[in-house]
């Protein structure tokens, strides 16, 4: 029983290990999104540059952005008033499969966060070499989350278009996510929103993710020259 007891700590402390990279690339990978999804002074430069301002006015379009954004944030029993009354039948079905998209991306966020600080606190506690652990966690997510956004970015400076429609025929496969540029949503958001939107969300994630690999690749190699 004495000699079981170690191999299975062992093996939960490794498949513990595996979680926390999963969960970190997670959370770094989303979390340029996260920031500047929240980013309103973002949303209305956009607006200015892309002329919604201009069509709609200043004042409407960041209104009908703050009604758009409560309604994509709130939960569905929350739901008092029509947020989207603004927008088509077709745009509110869109935007219905946006904001369920987006329950699941902050659910799994959230899930990712509470799963990455158990693992930290178990470490520190249980393990004697807590610090290893924690550097191989921080150079194994932080390059993995390098490699997918480099292949992200690849795709989109080879064919964005390409790129942009294979995303939204894999997150929205009821194709309901195809617009005349006259329509709200179209006016709002512009192919150049979700460009410039893209190389502000890839560029963050990937100087964070860098900086993580880095810093974990250091951080080990500092520990094992101490042993």
């Amino acid at each position: 029983m004495k000699s079981k007891t170690p191999k299975t700590k062992r093996r939960f402390s490794q498949m513990l290990c595996v979680m926390s990279i999963i969960s970190l690339t997670y959370i770094l990978l989303f979390s340029g999104f996260y920031i500047h999804y929240y980013d309103m002074d973002y949303y209305n430069n956009q607006f200015k540059d892309n002329g919604a301002a201009e069509k709609l006015g200043e004042e409407n379009a960041s209104f009908i952005l703050k009604d758009l954004l409560t309604y994509l944030n709130i939960e569905e029993a929350e739901e008092r008033v029509d947020h989207l009354s603004y927008f088509s039948e077709k745009e509110k079905s869109h935007l219905a499969d946006v904001k369920l998209l987006l329950t699941v991306i902050f659910s799994i966020y959230y899930l990712a966060v509470i799963l990455l600080v158990f693992s930290l606190i178990w470490f520190f506690t249980r393990e004697k070499k807590w610090k290893r652990e924690w550097a191989k966690m921080l150079l194994w997510a932080g390059s993995l989350t390098t490699g997918i956004i480099i292949i992200l970015l690849l795709g989109a400076l080879l064919n964005f278009d390409f790129t942009f429609q294979l995303f939204h025929k894999i997150f929205f496969p009821q194709g309901n996510f195809a617009f005349p540029a006259d329509s709200l949503l179209k006016t709002l958001f512009p192919d150049s929103f979700f460009t410039n939107f893209a190389l502000k969300i890839i560029t963050t994630t990937l100087s964070v993710s860098v900086l993580a690999a880095v810093v974990g690749f250091a951080w080990k190699k500092q520990l094992r020259i101490k042993n």
